[in-house]
């Protein structure tokens, strides 16, 4: 995918016309000018005079002498975040290719710098001047959401002295195990507060959100942008009223972290209030008017009593007036 989006920038490159900024340099540093067998040799990659928006995309030759030097394209480690998953890598009888296209499109491109370190094993005990070449093509910078083609300075050669080292054979000591480079990338590749979208990008590290009252709760997904690295503090979290602070820590594998914090703001409960004139507010003013049940039984039992004693009065008035009439 990543060779494609290249193709298709080089094709953009020579369909449409060519912009040329200034141009910008490149240089190798070294760790040593001299070094003995055995030892390792250090070549950084370092970027000055770039266009503020970067370089998003470039293709890098560097000539050594398999002779006297060993590599291997697991020998690199990267810088200003740059990933594994940008770079090519590939050596090809001393002439090593290494093609960087950036993920995100040009949006975070490489600045002025250090970009990467190739790390070179020396293989003889001959004392000897060795070369180092550096020359490039295809850089190209987003500005102002065109592509726009850069060029760098003329190639660069600098030399190292591989110095023989005088031991007595009994002394020589063993060969040192190869160290192995960690990985530096602590970026996250996705973040995510399921059913709410934060418009997640790996460089930014806070974002804020709100929720409604009847949210109590909340579920944060994330994935490194690196397989070695370790992300903490996902998964589902209880929401108060008020602010809540959540932090995601990335952890990569040479113990590098990065924090990426989400802040959200549970709203607090509305209170309902009704208008005077409703219905409701008219059935809960009248509560002067609402009969306790026990009064309610007590006055019914009293007026069947009044009516009872009606009725035999009524009763005896009868029978006396008709069956002992005046004389």
């Amino acid at each position: 995918m990543k060779k494609i989006f290249y193709i298709i920038i080089l094709i953009t490159l020579f369909n449409t016309t060519n912009v040329f900024a200034d141009t910008f340099n490149i240089d190798m540093n070294f760790n040593k000018k001299s070094v003995v067998k055995n030892e390792k040799l250090n070549l950084s990659l370092v970027f000055d005079n770039l266009v503020e928006t970067g370089l998003s995309t470039g293709q890098f030759y560097i000539n050594y002498e398999q002779d006297y030097y060993s590599f291997s394209c697991n020998d690199i480690s990267y810088h200003q975040g740059v990933s594994s998953s940008e770079v090519d890598c590939r050596d090809d009888n001393g002439k090593i290719i290494i093609l960087y296209v950036d993920d995100d499109g040009g949006l975070s491109p490489i600045k002025d710098g250090e970009f990467i370190t190739l790390n070179f094993l020396v293989k003889t005990n001959t004392s000897i001047e060795t070369s180092f070449k550096l020359s490039g093509e295809g850089f190209s910078s987003l500005i102002e959401d065109e592509i726009v083609n850069q060029e760098f300075n003329d190639s660069i050669s600098k030399t190292v002295n591989i110095v023989e080292k005088q031991i007595e054979p009994e002394d020589e000591p063993e060969d040192e195990p190869e160290v192995i480079q960690k990985n530096t990338d602590s970026y996250l590749k996705s973040l995510e507060v399921k059913g709410y979208d934060i418009k997640f990008n790996k460089n930014i590290f806070e974002y804020f959100l709100e929720v409604e009252n009847n949210i109590d709760e909340i579920n944060i997904s994330a994935t490194s942008n690196a397989k070695t690295s370790k992300v903490s503090g996902t998964g589902k979290k209880k929401l108060y009223i008020g602010d809540n602070e959540f932090k995601i820590i990335v952890t990569a594998e040479n113990g590098n972290k990065r924090n990426y914090i989400i802040n959200i703001t549970r709203k607090e409960k509305e209170e309902v209030s009704l208008p005077e004139d409703t219905d409701e507010y008219k059935e809960d003013s009248k509560t002067d008017t609402v009969e306790n049940p026990k009064t309610g039984n007590n006055s019914f039992i009293i007026i069947s009593i009044l009516c009872l004693v009606i009725i035999s009065i009524l009763v005896v008035k009868f029978f006396k007036g008709n069956c002992f009439p005046k004389v």
